[in-house]
């Protein structure tokens, strides 16, 4: 079990942060560290008894990572993977930040394509997994690709593969999908997921009839990551990023 301050920061493992989920009451201990810390117990709080829970994937030139953010009443617990196994940062901040979190997760900022530059385009699913595999175990056609990781549990950070990959041969050199679904409901997890790159700009995935390569704005993004909390807890609003 560990939750502990390292300078203004809490750091907490997945397996007690896993642990919180539906229990009676927040571990005393836990309470008295996260206490040291601004919003601490708000977000223990926020595991215990979340809302909506948002996972999204990243898969950079440094590697894989796993964040996650727990939506409580009063407030917005970020975990973040830092690289360190199963070790995350966990960040406070207001429920109506989320938007702006994620857009932080995924790195949204300008890019120097315009959708008219681009046409949309077709993308086999393989395509896409090879970004979040290992290289050792990067998906091929005959291969079915990998599971996304379910909402609520860690992944083990790793090195991005070599393998074909989505939007690579346009200079995309990043990855990101987004798994959102609101605790207790019976209705389907929100999804989105897109490849990106100062060459490639920006592609959405867009599932139809078959899966495809559709290009996009940061604007248009940021619309799409504001529209999760109010899907996900219609009571509840967004605001924009400071930058």
């Amino acid at each position: 079990m560990t939750l502990r301050v390292e300078g203004d920061a809490l750091l907490v493992d997945t397996g007690t942060w896993t642990r919180l989920a539906g229990a009676e009451e927040v571990d005393p201990e836990l309470a008295q560290v996260a206490s040291t810390v601004p919003g601490g117990e708000q977000a223990l709080e926020a595991g215990r008894d979340p809302r909506a829970v948002v996972q999204v994937q990243t898969a950079t030139p440094g590697g894989v990572f796993t964040h996650e953010a727990w939506v409580g009443e009063d407030a917005l617990a970020v975990l973040l993977d830092l690289g360190r196994d199963d070790e995350r940062r966990l960040l406070v901040l207001p429920p109506d930040h989320l938007a702006a979190a994620l857009a932080r997760m995924v790195g949204l900022a300008p890019r120097a394509h315009a959708p008219a530059d681009r046409q949309a385009r077709p993308v086999q699913e393989v395509e896409l997994e090879a970004w979040f595999a290992p290289a050792a175990e990067a998906p091929t056609e005959a291969a079915a690709p990998r599971r996304p990781v379910p909402v609520g549990h860690g992944a083990e950070t790793h090195g991005t593969p070599s393998a074909r990959r989505a939007g690579a041969e346009d200079g995309a050199d990043r990855a990101w999908r987004l798994v959102a679904a609101a605790v207790g409901s019976d209705e389907a997890p929100l999804m989105l997921a897109a490849v990106d790159g100062r060459d490639s700009g920006l592609w959405i995935v867009e599932a139809d009839t078959d899966l495809r390569l559709v290009p996009v704005t940061p604007t248009e993004v940021w619309h799409e990551l504001a529209s999760v909390l109010p899907a996900l807890v219609p009571t509840a609003g967004t605001a924009r990023p400071d930058a």
